[in-house]
C-alpha cells in the first residue's frame, strides 16, 4: 500500500513526518464504559478500531477538512497529546464528542502495521455497528457503510459467505431519518441532497418501528410495550389478539 506523504515506515511502525501535526478524531462513544466498547487507553498508547477522521494541522494551527480513516480492525497508535471535545462538528456534520488525538513528527501514527487476525477484531465491529445507536462517525456516506462488516472480516482472515445486498438491507433498516426515527433514511428527503445526515440505531430498536406484534417480542420489555401501543393507534399496523390482552 502507497503511503501519504506525512507517514514513513519505520520497521513495524508507521511514523508522523511533519510539519504540523496529525490529529484523529475518535468517537468518545468508542471508549464508553459498556460491552461494547472499542477504545481503550494503554499507558501512552491508544487502542481503537481504525474507522474515525483525520486531519492535518499545519504550523498556525489551522485544521484542514476532515478525512475518513477506513480500516475497520483493532488498531495501535502513540499519540503526543490527547484531549476530550465535546460537540465538534467535522465537515458541517452532527456535532459529536470526540478524543482528539495529536500527532506530532516522529509520533507512531499507527504502532504496528501487523494486526492480528483473530475473531474479537470482528466481534468488536459487529458489535459497535449493529448493537449500539449513533456509535459511528457521522462522515461515513450511507451509500458506503455496508462495506464496512465484510471488509472487517477480510482483514481478519474470514468471511460472511454473504451477498453485499444482505448488507445493504441490513444497513438500509438501521439508518433512519433524524427528523422521523420511524421510517428509514433511503425514503428521506434529505437523501436527495446528501448520503450524510442519517441517524444510526441498535437492531435492538428496530422491532418498535414495524409491528405491534414484533415490538412486543423485542429485548426491552418496557420499550416494547410502550411502541406496542404506540404502533396500536396506527391504522397502518394490524393488532393481533395478543396486544389486545396486553394492552386492554
Amino acid at each position: 500500500m502507497r503511503l501519504p506523504a506525512f507517514l514513513k515506515q519505520d520497521g513495524d511502525k508507521l511514523i508522523f513526518k511533519g510539519p504540523g501535526e496529525l490529529v484523529y478524531y475518535i468517537p468518545e462513544q468508542y471508549f464508553s464504559n459498556t460491552k461494547t466498547s472499542v477504545g481503550s487507553v494503554i499507558g501512552s498508547y491508544i487502542s481503537t478500531i481504525g474507522i474515525f477522521d483525520w486531519a492535518l494541522v499545519d504550523s498556525s494551527g489551522k485544521a484542514g477538512k476532515a478525512n475518513p480513516f477506513k480500516f475497520p480492525t483493532i488498531l495501535l497508535c502513540r499519540p503526543s497529546k490527547m484531549e476530550s471535545v465535546k460537540n465538534l462538528s467535522l465537515n458541517g456534520l452532527e456535532p459529536k464528542d470526540y478524543r482528539v488525538l495529536h500527532f506530532k513528527e516522529g509520533d507512531e501514527a499507527i504502532s504496528d502495521i501487523n494486526i492480528p487476525k483473530i475473531i474479537d477484531n470482528v466481534e468488536a465491529i459487529f458489535k459497535a455497528m449493529i448493537y449500539v445507536s449513533n456509535k459511528m462517525p457521522p462522515t461515513i456516506p450511507y451509500d458506503k457503510i455496508h462495506e464496512y462488516l465484510p471488509e472487517n472480516m477480510s482483514l481478519n482472515a474470514g468471511g460472511y459467505g454473504l451477498n453485499m445486498q444482505l448488507f445493504g438491507i441490513l444497513f438500509s433498516e438501521l439508518c433512519r431519518d433524524p427528523d422521523d426515527i420511524t421510517q428509514p433514511f433511503r425514503r428521506s428527503e434529505k437523501i436527495k441532497h446528501s448520503m450524510f445526515g442519517y441517524k444510526s440505531i441498535s437492531i435492538k430498536e428496530k422491532p418498535k418501528f414495524d409491528s405491534p406484534y414484533v415490538a412486543l417480542g423485542s429485548e426491552n420489555w418496557d420499550e416494547a410495550l410502550l411502541a406496542a401501543i404506540d404502533l396500536s393507534n396506527n391504522d397502518d399496523n394490524a393488532v393481533s389478539p395478543l396486544e389486545r390482552i396486553v394492552t386492554g
